[in-house]
């Protein structure tokens, strides 16, 4: 499967099947099979031809993914703690 880490998930820029085979790692022909099966799910979608973009529900899921992971150390401990039951510092 085609695993693409996208730095700031709010870009709406296309990705092209070179650029996907560089990124992740792989052949042309293995990136453009992933991205025809990432197409099939409608995780990705095709707008021109050879030109791929993220279905607007992954790029909404993507952003706050990005925002949750990206909460200071402080707040993610103390939503976990929150989850558990228990008081912070015990």
């Amino acid at each position: 499967m085609l695993t693409v880490t996208i730095d700031r998930p709010t870009v709406r820029n296309a990705v092209d099947s070179e650029t996907a085979a560089a990124l992740a790692g792989t052949d042309l022909d293995t990136a453009g099979r992933h991205l025809a099966d990432l197409c099939s799910d409608r995780m990705l979608q095709q707008g021109n031809p050879g030109r791929y973009t993220f279905h607007d529900l992954i790029r909404a899921y993507a952003v706050t993914r990005a925002h949750d992971e990206d909460r200071p150390a402080a707040r993610v401990e103390e939503d976990r703690v929150r989850r558990l039951g228990a008081e912070p510092g015990h």
